[in-house]
């Protein structure tokens, strides 16, 4: 998963320049893995996707998460759907997501599959008129 949060806060990276978070997940999390290996790994994809990535990039920080995933509810690659088997209850959150997305971009994305599904159900209005008869 690669961020550019300097998209839309530019102020937290030098004029000209960007700032990148990278994130990745081996394929078997439940298993120890040699860490500085997949690091490596990531940095190769990184020098894949990034022309000049070792000229032009500098790398700030790495960290490795070991345990329960702190940042993502699922383990990214293994998705649950949003909707479940009870009409009108929906999954959302990070736990939900599509594949290809993770943490709050998974969350986000997830919340709207069910915007999509309550308007194109017609719940989200019958939702609204059952709200403004309340009111």
């Amino acid at each position: 998963m690669i961020d550019m949060p300097s998209a839309d806060c530019p102020g937290i990276a030098p004029p000209g320049r960007h700032l990148y978070t990278v994130g990745a997940a081996p394929l078997d999390t439940l298993e120890p893995g040699d860490i500085d290996t997949e690091f490596e790994l990531v940095m190769q994809d990184l020098r894949d996707i990034v022309p000049g990535f070792d000229t032009r990039c500098r790398l700030l920080t790495k960290t490795c998460y070991r345990g329960k995933w702190p940042g993502f509810r699922t383990v990214p690659g293994s998705p649950v759907s949003h909707r479940t088997p009870v009409r009108g209850l929906f999954e959302v959150g990070d736990a939900s997501c599509p594949r290809g997305f993770a943490g709050s971009m998974g969350a986000a994305k997830s919340a709207m599959l069910v915007r999509d599904d309550l308007c194109g159900a017609g719940l989200w209005a019958r939702v609204g008129r059952s709200q403004a008869r309340e009111a």
